[in-house]
């Protein structure tokens, strides 16, 4: 997977789009419309595909996890980006997994410097780069 060379002025029109869009659960949240829609904005390639629209809450979202094999989002996460040996190695841009409170236990976050995006059910949120458990390079 290779960036475009304007990467970051695609990622901050995408960031710029994703928030007038609500949170739906399959279609805009934290895998399909953050993380997916900043790799597609930067690189081109849609990796989450086969997962948009295959959910709408939170426990159908835990339910395909498990159903493709996977013991947590971070797991799903590291099946289709390179994972960093440690959190700290991540760059802006790169995806990171954060542990949240929910059926998930865990959310994707999006590395912008000096704060992680999240998205939540309520809107979108940052947390300090110490709450990254694993971090994903694009």
């Amino acid at each position: 997977m290779k960036r475009y060379d304007d990467w970051k002025a695609r990622l901050f029109a995408e960031s710029n789009r994703q928030t007038k869009l609500a949170h739906v659960w399959g279609i805009h949240d934290c895998v399909v419309g953050l993380g997916g829609g900043a790799v597609m904005a930067m690189t081109g390639e849609d990796i989450v595909a086969d997962l948009r629209g295959r959910y709408d809450s939170p426990e159908g979202a835990a339910e395909l996890l498990a159903e493709l094999g996977f013991a947590s989002l971070g797991d799903a996460v590291a099946s289709r980006l390179p994972e960093y040996v440690h959190p700290s190695k991540a760059n802006v841009g790169d995806l990171c997994v954060v542990d949240v409170a929910g059926p998930l236990g865990q959310a994707i976050g999006l590395i912008d410097q000096p704060h992680i995006n999240i998205l939540t059910p309520s809107g979108r949120g940052i947390l300090a780069h110490r709450h990254m458990s694993r971090a994903f390079k694009v």
